[in-house]
């Protein structure tokens, strides 16, 4: 049991809070209250869920409060923060008069422009522009056609649903820490507790009897020449998947059909792309994702491997002119899966199908690495690993990884055991590092893996 919940409950407590999600009544009304926008039980039987965890705008009390609470010893920093966001609401109000078709977001970066080495500024433009724009219409309309559950959480300023639950400080792009998700997490964890026992969905244990499809719209920056779509499928906490790797590309199937069937164009005016993103990748996925259904060693047990959770990233032209089309995308794919995969059986024997040597691979708790870096900043015997990578494997500074080192048809060629070393490289740079020596050998692709890693 988390340490922050042990230290304040007895033997006792700690068996009503698993009864009730990991939340007594008291704190999920008030958490309900303060964390959560909207949420709608799905029909009857009805296997799915549609949320947008970052479709809230925060707001002004928000952003006030929250810079408060980060620059307690800055003099009269209430009423420099109170100017500010007063300045900030006036420039856009000009600016949406002159340029009625800019989105909010463009309109707070027009101000930025305008201001240079402000850091108090820019940090409240940063807070303010925290929300990803047009996915809760998408994940509304979704949930209207599919009859699916429903969730808009209250602003990420409050707390991050798609951080760990564990996290308690969540550093952002200004390097200031955010509250964390804990609560959030037995929040959401009761909420679809109390959802699936009303639709029927769960059995006495609270365990799912069928497939469950949950799809989280996510808004996504423009990558040049690149992806307009992501699906998150990567590794994280150890081994684990958020859905199986055949139902995301069951998903991307399905998405680029229904691109090509209602003629959907990005800004370069191709029919919009699709991409699974795995875990050497950007955009795939969260910590936070792999514990809905994998379950952490907290109070919050995870669904099982009959939950499928699509971490859905679109990007800001299609959430402008495609916000219907999307909706009704991605509602019909909730109605889909539960037609194509209505027990378990049926998910097995697709999955079992589909099923191709990385993906045995990497259910298994094993990263597949399709272009690893060589550097002469890694001593021989050692493996450079970036945070993210740490976290898939599950592995720190100093301990041993597994490494193999595969031809394109997946026959081994060579095996070692290096040891880990922590690397900080920035976004865009390799998540797996070689020494020099084996500079040859990182040129095949290749698999790791902890021995230690508990396997699905």
């Amino acid at each position: 049991m988390n340490k922050m919940i042990t230290e304040t409950l007895g033997p006792e407590q700690e068996i009503e809070w698993y009864e009730h999600g990991g939340i007594d009544d008291i704190e999920f009304e008030k958490g309900k209250n303060e964390l959560v926008k909207e949420f709608k039980v799905g029909d009857k039987r009805v296997a799915g869920s549609i949320d947008a965890l970052h479709a809230t705008v925060p707001s002004d009390k928000e952003v006030y409060e929250l810079v408060l609470r980060e620059n307690p010893d800055v003099k009269d920093i209430g009423n420099i923060a109170s100017d500010i966001i007063d300045d900030i609401n006036q420039r856009s109000q000009k600016i949406k008069e002159q340029k009625p078709e800019l989105i909010h977001k463009r309109i707070l970066s027009e101000i930025q422009k305008d201001i240079d080495g402000d850091e108090l500024y820019n940090r409240i433009l940063h807070l303010k522009k925290l929300y990803e724009q047009g996915t809760e219409e998408i994940a509304r309309i979704g949930s209207e056609i599919a009859r699916s559950t429903f969730l808009i959480p209250s602003s990420r300023i409050k707390e991050d649903w798609n951080r760990p639950e564990d996290a308690k400080d969540i550093s952002n792009k200004a390097g200031k820490p955010l509250e964390g998700s804990f609560r959030a997490h037995l929040v959401e964890k009761r909420l679809y507790t109390e959802a699936m026992r009303e639709q029927g969905l769960l059995n006495e244990s609270d365990d799912l009897i069928k497939p469950y499809v949950h799809f989280s719209i996510h808004g996504c920056a423009k990558f040049k020449g690149g992806s307009d779509i992501f699906i998150a499928n990567g590794i994280k906490d150890g081994g684990h998947l958020p859905c199986d790797p055949e139902i995301a590309r069951w998903v991307k199937k399905k998405v680029e059909d229904k691109i090509r069937s209602k003629k959907l164009f990005n800004s370069r005016k191709e029919l919009l792309k699709v991409h699974v993103s795995i875990e050497d990748q950007r955009l795939s996925g969260s910590t936070a994702s792999v514990r809905r259904r994998c379950g952490t060693n907290s109070v919050i047990k995870g669904w099982g491997n009959s939950y499928q959770y699509i971490q859905f990233e679109i990007g800001p032209y299609s959430r402008s002119f495609y916000r219907q089309e999307f909706g009704e995308i991605i509602g019909g794919l909730v109605n889909e899966f539960n037609q194509e995969f209505p027990l378990k059986e049926n998910l097995d024997d697709f999955i079992k199908q589909k099923e191709t040597k990385i993906d045995k691979k990497r259910k298994e708790g094993q990263l597949y690495i399709r272009k690893p870096m060589v550097s002469d900043k890694i001593n021989p015997g050692l493996l450079g690993l970036s945070s993210d990578c740490r976290n898939a494997l599950g592995a720190e500074g100093g301990e041993n990884v597994n490494v193999e080192f595969v031809d394109n048809e997946f026959n081994v060629i060579e095996k070692k055991t290096l040891k880990a070393v922590n690397t900080h490289y920035k976004f865009k740079m390799r998540y797996v590092t070689f020494p020099n020596e084996l500079g040859e050998l990182a040129q095949n692709r290749i698999f790791l893996n902890k021995e230690s890693n508990e396997k699905y």
